[in-house]
């Protein structure tokens, strides 16, 4: 994950957000909340916690499920 993005490529995944289900979304949760942390902290707080809701229940191997929770 890269540490900056253009606001055009988090627009792009808040669009994309919406079409995934279950613990797809979890691909996308993780750098969205990661890259709004600043730019919008609330929607970061709100994508953060739907990401470790998803982790709680998801089938992701182990090693990305540890990754995702430890972003």
């Amino acid at each position: 994950m890269d540490m900056f993005t253009v606001d055009d490529e988090v627009a792009s995944w808040e669009k994309e957000l919406l079409s995934q289900r279950g613990s797809d979304r979890i691909a996308l949760l993780v750098p969205l909340a990661w890259h709004l942390r600043q730019r919008n902290h609330r929607r970061a707080l709100d994508l953060a916690s739907q990401a470790l809701a998803l982790l709680s229940v998801s089938t992701l191997p182990g090693p990305q499920a540890e990754r995702a929770l430890r972003r």
